[in-house]
């Protein structure tokens, strides 16, 4: 998963703030000024038109909105058990689950919801075959936590994988996983337990999806003003990659790591490099951006793919191509603060680097990659698509081997973190749609239809 930040960051979150619960409407309605108070279809049903939603969702007394008012929702949907989409435990008996389908953006793609217990999420998604993996907001023995969950699309069965219980924390909420990287039946990911108001530990973390075997491949601890954590995780066995922020790295810089799980092999990508904006992984080669550089695990050489001065990240490795966002067209943007940014490439076997994607507007600020296909945020229908705050954002993908671009979805609002993936039927991808609240999202996977031959430019 290549992304120029964590949705940690987007959303302006720190850890210590993500033990409140989310409330719909900022926390306004009498309904949702206690999360002990409880709630109901009608207070949540009512708090939800009041700023232009349907209900979602009624769980651990909070409301949660949704921006899907197909008349999906009732007052029975507060229950369990009953089939229902927005049913508080939607999938605890497989096979009475109702999967809601949206046609995507581009006639032959298809998405379908997710469903998940509490809407509570947090980007991005991971999957594998007919698996996904996500982090969510759960209740657990020792409290609410966000811990990694798996739904299965052939059984339509959701269960937690991992509740963090043997991450260290203190308190409810203290103890988050994130950025889930899916391979057969492991599960490789990023966790922060919070020790104290101002210390945390992270760690990455490796789950059996058959066996529940659990390890911890590698932690860090520090000071939360410098916002540790282990994320951009990318598991292909028994490789996996990483990027580490801890008092153990160049004062808090952001590190790219490397690890061969079967030996216990463990170094840094490029040794002493502190400038990791995120990290993908393809064989033995890992890509790291800013800048791009692919980087053979094996040899240790690293290769300078694109040598411009502006901004490159979100770089990703394809069979066939090395991607990234750049702001080579718009310097006066950056990783950060993105502006106009466009989709570049590199052949594999040519060398040759072209603009993949560079029509007017803004293409980003989150990338991903797999097999044939990119897949990438787009604010060209956006009204104002320089900037962010119209807050409109969709999901479009490009064919590498036609270079034929089709939309994704075209829905209104705010559709972020992409992933491509392999799925039973062929190439996929997740997105996040927005519900207006911090951590509210709901989750999609849409097919990706393979062009006929002759398409492209």
């Amino acid at each position: 998963m290549a992304s120029p930040r964590t949705t940690i960051d987007r959303l302006g979150l720190v850890l210590p703030l993500l033990v409140v619960a989310c409330r719909c409407g900022g926390g306004d309605s009498t309904a949702d000024a206690d999360a002990d108070a409880g709630c109901s279809f009608a207070s949540c049903d009512e708090e939800c038109r009041a700023v232009g939603r349907c209900y979602g969702s009624c769980v651990s007394g909070v409301c949660g909105c949704s921006t899907s008012c197909d008349g999906g929702g009732d007052a029975d949907d507060v229950a369990p058990d009953d089939g229902g989409r927005d049913d508080a435990t939607p999938v605890d008996d497989g096979g009475d689950v109702v999967v809601e389908t949206r046609e995507g953006g581009t006639a032959g793609i298809t998405c379908q919801h997710v469903p998940t217990a509490s809407r509570r999420l947090l980007p991005p998604a991971a999957g594998w075959r007919n698996i996904v993996a996500f982090s969510e907001w759960v209740e657990t023995p020792s409290g609410h936590v966000f811990a990694i969950r798996e739904y299965d699309s052939t059984t339509r069965s959701l269960r937690t994988l991992d509740d963090l219980g043997d991450v260290p924390g203190a308190g409810v909420g203290s103890r988050i996983s994130y950025y889930p990287s899916i391979e057969g039946d492991w599960v490789a990911f990023g966790a922060v337990g919070q020790l104290a108001p101002d210390t945390a530990v992270v760690q990455l973390r490796l789950v059996n999806r058959r066996t529940g075997e659990k390890r911890v491949l590698a932690t860090g601890s520090g000071d939360l003003d410098h916002t540790e954590s282990v994320d951009f995780v990318v598991l292909r066995y028994p490789w996996v990659v990483w990027r580490q922020v801890s008092e153990e790295t160049y004062w808090y810089s952001w590190t790219g790591w490397y690890m061969n799980i079967d030996t216990g092999e463990k170094a840094e990508i490029i040794p002493g490099y502190g400038g990791v904006v995120n990290l993908d992984l393809l064989g033995t080669t890992a890509v790291v951006s800013g800048g791009v550089r692919a980087v053979d695990l094996i040899t240790g050489l690293a290769t300078e793919v694109f040598p411009g001065e502006a901004d490159q990240w979100a770089g990703v490795i394809t069979p066939n191509w090395i991607a990234w966002l750049d702001q080579v067209e718009h310097p006066s943007g950056s990783w950060f603060s993105p502006y106009g940014t466009d989709v570049y490439g590199q052949n594999r076997s040519t060398g040759e680097i072209v603009p993949l994607v560079n029509s007017p507007g803004m293409h980003g600020p989150e990338l991903d990659g797999e097999g044939d296909w990119l897949a990438y945020m787009d604010r060209r229908d956006e009204p104002n698509p320089w900037y962010e705050i119209e807050r409109s954002d969709n999901i479009y993908a490009l064919h590498l081997p036609t270079m034929t671009e089709v939309c994704v979805e075209d829905w209104p609002g705010y559709q972020v973190t992409p992933t491509v993936y392999q799925g039973t039927d062929g190439m996929r991808v997740f997105f996040f749609e927005d519900l207006g609240a911090a951590t509210l999202f709901d989750l999609w996977d849409c097919n990706l239809p393979t062009p006929a031959a002759g398409d492209g430019p």
